[in-house]
């Protein structure tokens, strides 16, 4: 018999199911103690990591939540950095920020005297369309320095972005860079930042801050990627009638039934190839006149091009067999062979 080969894979049309998250935080299951203190030498570039006894400024993911991991860049000229010991990484602490937005803990980043630089885990978009990613963030009221253009001291700037990883670019969220962060009036008060994430990429999520006090502190709570999962639809093949000859039968045929969890639409979700690829390996055949088939359900395809011949089969099986609520439609391939 000649192989079939009974494709879903050729995707086309819009298909709509309920968004639901890809990944999350906010940032409930890292430890939380007292301030970090920073081991490294502040004068050059290096991974932070946690300390016994303090909170923690990276994360393995575990459960539910996302991961993360931290790391620091001096200044042009270097200052003490974070080992001086500064309020970083996760906290409960509300005395700026009232409550958090969802749940009683969050991640601060303060007094960073260089650049306080956090990296999520890389969400793999992968089979999901019209993603989306959020991120809640509060700056602490007070009295910033400068635009953020200088490395330096003095110099203080806040970015939120996502990298795109597949296509190399990066998509901000928040980025004071060339401002005073005084004059964009987001402080004080929990905001959300969203951005739409382009289809089947990685995208990792980053923050950095570089502040020279205490008191000028970005908290961040609440990260969500969305995503729409794109269904995977299954049909097996469940029957084959070939090799048929005489004007008292029919074309070829075969049967197939929905496997998967999904209704099939047709017109709205992937369309169906028949390919007998012994007969030309690149070219498949749209299977048409069906319009929709649910879990379970069976339809029967005929071998022609001609969709009178969908009569002629009727008349010839429903004595048979039962055709009640049996959708048929036809693909102009070749023969199913006599094998």
């Amino acid at each position: 018999m000649k192989r079939l080969l009974l494709s879903a894979l050729f995707i086309s049309g819009a298909i709509s199911f309920a968004t639901g998250q890809v990944a999350y935080t906010s940032f409930e299951e890292p430890v939380v103690a007292g301030q970090y203190t920073d081991t490294g030498d502040a004068g050059v570039a290096h991974d932070l990591i946690n300390n016994a006894g303090e909170s923690e400024v990276d994360f393995t993911s575990a459960g539910t939540e996302m991961g993360f991991d931290a790391r620091y860049e001096p200044y042009d000229t270097p200052d003490v950095g974070l080992t001086d010991g500064d309020f970083v990484g996760a906290t409960d602490f509300t005395g700026d920020v009232g409550a958090y937005t969802d749940g009683v803990q969050g991640y601060q980043m303060s007094d960073t005297d260089g650049n306080m630089i956090l990296e999520f885990d890389v969400v793999d978009f992968s089979g999901f369309t019209s993603n989306s990613v959020s991120v809640d963030y509060f700056i602490n009221a007070t009295g910033y320095e400068g635009d953020g253009t200088l490395n330096e001291s003095g110099s203080d700037r806040m970015r939120i972005y996502v990298k795109d990883l597949t296509n190399s670019t990066e998509i901000d969220l928040l980025n004071t860079e060339g401002s005073d962060i005084n004059d964009l009036a987001i402080e004080g008060t929990w905001n959300t930042a969203t951005a739409v994430i382009p289809d089947g990429i990685n995208a990792q999520l980053v923050v950095e801050v570089r502040t020279n006090a205490g008191s000028e502190a970005l908290y961040l709570d609440n990260i969500v990627f969305n995503g729409t999962a794109l269904p995977t639809f299954s049909f097996t093949i469940t029957e084959i009638f070939s090799g048929q000859e005489g004007t008292d039968l029919t074309e070829d045929w075969f049967e197939i039934e929905n496997t998967g969890t999904t209704t099939w639409v047709s017109g709205v979700d992937p369309d169906l190839y028949y390919d007998d690829d012994s007969a030309d390996p690149s070219a498949a055949d749209v299977i048409q006149g069906l319009t929709d088939l649910a879990p379970g359900e069976h339809a029967i395809i005929l071998i022609t091009g001609n969709s009178g011949d969908i009569t002629t089969f009727t008349d010839v099986w429903s004595p048979v067999i039962d055709l009640t609520g049996v959708e048929i439609g036809y693909a102009d391939g070749s023969g199913l062979g006599g094998g």
